[in-house]
């Protein structure tokens, strides 16, 4: 009777997640279908499969959205944004673990109330307000500064991973005459590999996928536009009235292979990172 219990929770469990996955990939595998139909196809709706696959879409996707030129635009710009945003991430989870300083609690609620508000719209215009007064919009720069995050949610994931590796440790090596920066640097961050790597895809992927901020800084300046931008950008590029939703989608789905072949590379390290942060928290 157990095993026939447990064979039904079993087979509940499998239904439940391929009726996820299928909810999930449906919207993936309707672009792609989408992307290999023409125009007049496309917009009828006759049928999921495309009755007469045009490649061409995907060739003028690569060639109008200047392909190689905007993927380095989006690498430098996901690249060095992770690391400034991990940097900060790791620099505010090891002092709140391990420093006691003045202002350290009004700190963690401040942390703590932008895991409760939409960030995005409230912080836009004094960004620009910022970015204006020192002179560099409508360059890189703007750019990265305005992409760089540092949510309260990872650093209180850090914060907690610090502070599971023991202050014994922290102590030893204060007493052995490291610095708070040597012990940072030399101790904190090696022990935190695992979690660096994990939400260094994490942060990588969030970057790599802002539009507004991007597009906002770009607006008289396309040639520093980020991928997502240029594929965006697609659906104006005929000069006509309707948009060519085929060409659209097929630049979409250009645009996510990078960040898929940086998750497949990473994989590894984005699982060990989950299992050691299951272990440690």
């Amino acid at each position: 009777m157990r095993k026939n219990i447990k064979k039904i929770k079993t087979g509940g469990i499998y239904v439940f997640l391929i009726l996820v996955s299928i909810i999930v990939i449906f919207p993936i595998l309707f672009s792609i279908m989408g992307s290999l139909k023409p125009v007049s196809e496309l917009l009828t709706g006759s049928s999921f499969f495309p009755k007469k696959v045009v490649w061409s879409n995907y060739v003028r996707a690569f060639k109008e959205a200047n392909f190689f030129a905007y993927i380095g635009n989006s690498a430098i710009y996901a690249t060095v944004g992770t690391v400034i945003s991990m940097f900060n991430v790791c620099v505010l989870g090891f002092c709140l673990a391990h420093q006691d300083f003045a202002g350290k609690k009004v700190l963690r609620f401040l942390i703590l109330a932008t895991m409760f508000v939409a960030l995005g719209p409230m912080t836009l215009y004094p960004k620009l307000e910022i970015i204006r007064s020192m002179g560099i919009m409508g360059t890189r720069l703007s750019i990265i500064l305005g992409t760089v995050t540092t949510a309260g949610a990872e650093v209180f994931i850090f914060e907690a991973y610090f502070r599971s590796q023991g202050q014994a440790i922290d102590e030893a090596a204060s007493l052995d005459g490291c610095s708070l920066y040597q012990r940072f640097f030399f101790i904190g961050v090696p022990l935190a590999k695992p979690m660096i790597g994990t939400f260094s895809v994490i942060f990588f992927n969030r970057i790599w996928n802002d539009f507004f901020w991007p597009y906002v800084m770009t607006f008289t300046n396309t040639k520093i536009q980020p991928l997502v931008v240029a594929v965006i950008a697609l659906k104006d590029s005929t000069g006509e009235a309707a948009t060519e939703w085929g060409l659209l989608l097929a630049g979409a789905g250009l645009s996510i292979i990078p960040v898929v072949v940086v998750y497949v590379l990473t994989s590894k390290w984005v699982i060990a990172g989950v299992t050691e942060g299951a272990v440690k928290m």
